[in-house]
């Protein structure tokens, strides 16, 4: 499967990039982001078995600290056999739509036919692995019971798996809002308004991206605030609760007012000091969120080891450089990643073209969605080696594969709520949402 995906890739890429007859309609670059979406779904279903591999070879007991029972657990090769499953499918179904004109298709078939037939496979997968009783269908029914908790935050559980996976939705905007057009474009259509105009559709559905892509792009922020309201709550623990909820607010707040001005990526335009105020929180929230992730998701920035400094003592990880590249990396990928969600100007500053924007739109997501798997390895290694954010009652676990042995739990005995959390949980809830609104009203 994996030579087969790899053959049509490089087909799919000479295509692209090489191939002199390939010629792109404009009704067809309007389903691009559907294609770009759903390739970017599926590499993350590789990253995610290269996670697995990863934790499994080292044993970072990554099945206790998600919560998965030992029936659902899936390993690395089932998984990367999937996304080998995937690939195929769509690079094949992206190979028919590219040559649609080339070898004359269209009066048989519209070239609409094949992302409708990529959405109806999607469905249908996901309808049989929801519906199917063997562990790969109750693992996939946890992801979604997961899934439901992040949605309804913080009135949903806040478990690490909760928190790990609306993290990882953080990372996936720019996948949400190609979702967000592709629905757009297919609603209308099948609602029958401008169906004979797929441009002016397109055109009515960037419009209409003004207003809910800045949405899009916040929301994921506000699960995890919430989520950390919640903890909040739960733990009664200022540190690292609110903390870590104010890091989501300046992300949230920096978003949006990117989203909302884009006159703000102008380089001719005068600095005025609410565009200076927006570059500078840019700095202050991309250097917040890049110490936190060292310091408190990885346990890094530590000076017991002399001879690996900025390293903690306990790893499971036999290799030092492979610290000091995520560390590295980390900063690169957190600023890199910020250009994404702003208004851009690609054509006007990087490019005469604007192939190149289709290019480097994947290519930063991707690289988003590599610096999460990255955090993601770490971040769990660190949570086997420490319950630094309180997210289980047991000092130590296992290793991966050992049996578990006597352990002590801590902090069983139930808390008294404080009418005062609430209190300080409203309170930074409104004031969130006051900033936004403001924000809104100014734009």
């Amino acid at each position: 499967k994996i030579g087969i995906a790899l053959t049509l890739l490089i087909w799919n890429m000479f295509n692209l990039f090489i191939s002199p007859n390939l010629h792109i309609t404009a009704t067809m670059g309007i389903y691009v982001p559907l294609y770009r979406a759903v390739a970017l779904c599926v590499s993350l279903v590789w990253l995610w078995g290269l996670n697995i591999w990863t934790w499994s070879r080292y044993r970072v007991n990554h099945v206790f600290i998600f919560e998965i029972s030992p029936r659902h657990k899936v390993n690395h090769l089932e998984i990367w056999a999937e996304a080998a499953s995937l690939s195929i499918v769509v690079l094949l179904n992206s190979l028919l739509f590219l040559h649609h004109q080339q070898y004359r298709l269209k009066a048989r078939l519209s070239e609409v036919v094949y992302p409708l037939a990529l959405i109806a496979f999607i469905i249908a997968k996901i309808a049989l692995q929801l519906s199917d009783s063997s562990k790969r269908g109750s693992l996939q029914k946890d992801i979604v019971a997961s899934m439901g908790s992040v949605f309804i935050a913080p009135f949903g559980r806040a478990r690490f798996r909760d928190c790990y996976l609306a993290d990882y939705f953080c990372s996936m905007q720019k996948i949400f809002s190609d979702l967000q057009y592709i629905i757009c474009i297919y609603t209308l259509s099948f609602s029958k308004l401008m169906q004979d105009d797929p441009l002016a559709s397109s055109g009515y559905c960037l419009s209409l991206g003004s207003i809910l892509v800045p949405i899009v792009h916040a929301v994921p922020y506000w699960w995890r605030f919430q989520q950390c309201l919640h903890r909040y709550i739960e733990t009664q623990k200022r540190w690292p609760n609110l903390a870590n909820a104010f890091k989501y607010c300046l992300c949230q707040l920096t978003v949006i007012i990117g989203s909302l001005h884009p006159f703000f990526s102008e380089y001719q335009a005068p600095w005025s000091p609410y565009r200076l105020f927006w570059l500078a929180l840019i700095v202050v929230t991309t250097l917040y969120t890049y110490v936190w992730d060292l310091v408190m998701d990885w346990g890094l920035l530590q000076f017991q080891d002399k001879a690996h400094p900025l390293l903690r003592q306990n790893r499971l990880f036999p290799t030092t450089t492979f610290y000091y590249w995520a560390m590295c990396s980390n900063l690169v990928l957190r600023f890199t990643w910020v250009v994404t969600l702003i208004p851009f100007p690609f054509q006007s500053v990087l490019a005469s073209s604007a192939e190149l924007e289709n290019v480097l739109l994947p290519l930063l997501t991707f690289l988003e969605l590599f610096r999460r798997s990255q955090w993601g390895i770490l971040r769990v290694e660190y949570e086997h080696l420490s319950t630094s954010q309180g997210f289980r009652k047991y000092e130590h676990l296992p290793l991966y594969f050992d049996k578990a042995g006597p352990t002590a739990a801590v902090g069983l005995e139930p808390k008294k709520k404080s009418i005062w959390i609430n209190l300080e949980v409203v309170f930074m809830a409104g004031l969130l949402v006051f900033f936004s609104v403001v924000v809104w009203v100014l734009k």
